[in-house]
Formats: C-alpha cells, structure tokens, sequence
C-alpha cells in the first residue's frame, strides 16, 4: 500500500516538528523504519490501544508505527497477507480460525501470521441502557437486542456466544441488526435498540454513550455447562469480576466474559523491526498504561507464553529468549503450530 507509506513517512514528519517543533526531530522520525498497524474502527478499544502503541512505540524504538482501522480482522488478516501491513492487533479465537483457515470466518489457511506478544485482557459482555429496565439476562426477552455484526464477525461469534451461555435464542428478542461493536453501541445511545450483544469494557464510544444516556453490563451466567456452551462459540473465554464504577457502563458488580488479544505480525517483517516493537512495549507498559488505561491489562508476565494459537516471530523469541523468559514449553507450542 504505498501511498498509505508515503503518508505515514510525511505524516510522522509532520508531527514531529508542528508537537515538538524540532527539525531535528523529525530528521530522526525519517530515519525510522515506517510500518503499519492494522486495527479495528475508532470508538473500539483495539483501536485506541493501536494508537497509544504507535505513540510510544514511535517515541522509544527505530520503529514508527502508523494506525490504519480495519472492518474487522476479516479484512485486516488478508490485508496482512498480502503484505499491507506488518501488525495487527487480533483475538486469541481470530488468531485461531485465521491460522487454521476456518470457514465462514476465513475463507483459506493464514500461516503466515506470527505472534509478538499476548496483549491485553478483553472484556466483554451484552450491554443496555439503564432505561430499558434490563438488569440480569433474565430480562432480555422481548427486548431489541443487536445482532448480526455484518462487519464483524468476532462480534457475531461473541453475540452468540453470550446467547448461548444465558440460554437464549435469537427467537427470544427482537434481533436488530448493526454492523459492528461500535455501530451497536451507538444505536444504544440513538435510542433504536435495548441491548447491544456485544460490547467491550473500556470502549471509546462506552464511554461517549455513557455520559448522556446510563449504561449497564449485564452479567453472564457463570454455571460450568454454561461457560462451555459460550465456548462453543468463541474459544478462551474465561469468566471475570468488573467492580462497580471502574469502568463505564458497571454501575454495579457485574461477571463478564475476558479473553486475550494478540499483537501479531506477518513472517515476511523482519526480525529486527519486531525485535524493536517488543522490547520497546516490554520497557515502557508504565508509559502505555499512561497514556491508556487498557494497558493496565497488558502483563509483561504474559507476552511470552505457551497457551497461544500462533507460531511466535523470530524477532519476539530473539527478544524473550535474552530476557530469559523463554521456556522449552513455549517453543514447543510454536514448534507445534508451525508443523
């Protein structure tokens, strides 16, 4: 995509003398290696953890990073592949489907996909106005509930998921469709839906909505045959307590379902440039988690790890491998993913 890295090059020069007022500055912001991050749409919690990457990342490493939103990763996956950008930002089930070729999500086998780090925690659960009386899931009949996602099928997935541990079916509501997480959150606040299946703790546009119109999570049903038949749907999915009033949209305790996003690349990037965007993430969380709070659930603990469903990069492993956190079960488990 190169008028995209055309862009990013002026862009990052740009910045750098009109934010610091230093061509010296942006002398070094040109001699950095430029490199793209697909994410997903503003107002998502990917996106603007894509953004405060590409900050500090830029600010701290020989690599600039520029954010570019996606529909989802069925758009972001194949872009990748074909060489039109060197992160993304992906969930451990994606990851999954991508890298095995699981239809309907992806239509051929993604092996090219490697993995930098597990990131950050995801949370999420159904979400609905205060007004519309829903407080347990036990309420959701009749109510016009989001679904479909047609721009993004990791929310269909996890919309099913939630209806299926509360052991519901779309019959029981009044499906409405919307086009993504974000799209669903934003009908809430229009007035045109009661509940939207699928929205994340931590979103732009939660938080947006939030302040006009009262939001509320609704908890999950944490019976063991429960959480299975969610996992059906959507693997790695583990229940979690969010407190009341840490997070838009919690005016009470709520369980809601966390799993794991990945910070993944393409085997085509070279060593050295992921090298860099790993060490400078593992050296600078208190920075990320400054300029964004989701960072507070991206461990330095957990970057390297054995339970993934992506081959790591050359680049990560040279760089956990010095930190001496790489362990024979981790390379065993890429090992494994790249037979």
């Amino acid at each position: 995509m190169m008028v995209t890295r055309y862009f990013a090059i002026f862009l990052a020069s740009a910045l750098a003398v009109a934010v610091y007022g230093s061509a010296a500055v942006a002398q070094q912001a040109e001699e950095q290696t430029r490199l793209e991050i697909l994410t997903l749409p503003a107002g998502s919690v990917a996106n603007g953890v894509a953004n405060a990457l590409s900050a500090v990342v830029s600010k701290r490493s020989p690599v600039a990073l520029l954010p570019v939103p996606q529909a989802g990763p069925q758009v972001s996956v194949p872009a990748m592949d074909r060489n039109e950008g060197a992160f993304t930002l992906i969930n451990v089930d994606d990851a999954d489907r991508a890298y095995r070729g699981l239809k309907p999500n992806y239509q051929q086998h993604y092996r090219s996909l490697r993995l930098v780090a597990v990131g950050y925690e995801n949370r999420v659960s159904a979400l609905a106005t205060v007004r519309s009386g829903v407080k347990t899931f036990a309420d959701l009949k009749g109510k016009r509930v989001a679904g479909t996602f047609a721009a993004h099928q990791s929310c269909a997935d996890l919309a099913n998921a939630f209806m299926a541990n509360v052991g519901l079916k779309w019959d029981d509501v009044i499906q409405v469709p919307v086009q993504s997480a974000v799209s669903g959150v934003q009908a809430l606040g229009d007035g045109r839906i009661d509940v939207n299946s699928c929205a994340a703790t931590g979103m732009g546009v939660v938080k947006e909505v939030n302040l006009r119109l009262p939001l509320r999570f609704i908890s999950i049903d944490l019976r063991e045959d429960a959480i299975k038949r969610a996992r059906e749907h959507f693997a790695g999915l583990r229940p979690v307590l969010i407190k009341a009033g840490s997070t838009d949209g919690a005016p009470e305790d709520a369980y809601v379902f966390d799993y794991d996003f990945f910070l993944a690349s393409h085997v085509k990037i070279p060593e050295e440039a992921v090298y860099a965007v790993a060490k400078a993430i593992w050296e600078n969380l208190g920075e990320l988690e400054d300029t964004n709070p989701t960072f507070k659930l991206w461990h330095q603990s957990r970057m390297a790890n054995a339970d993934v469903t992506l081959p790591y990069h050359p680049g990560a492993i040279k760089f956990y491998k010095e930190k001496g956190v790489w362990t024979p079960e981790m390379q065993a488990q890429t090992d494994a993913l790249l037979r």
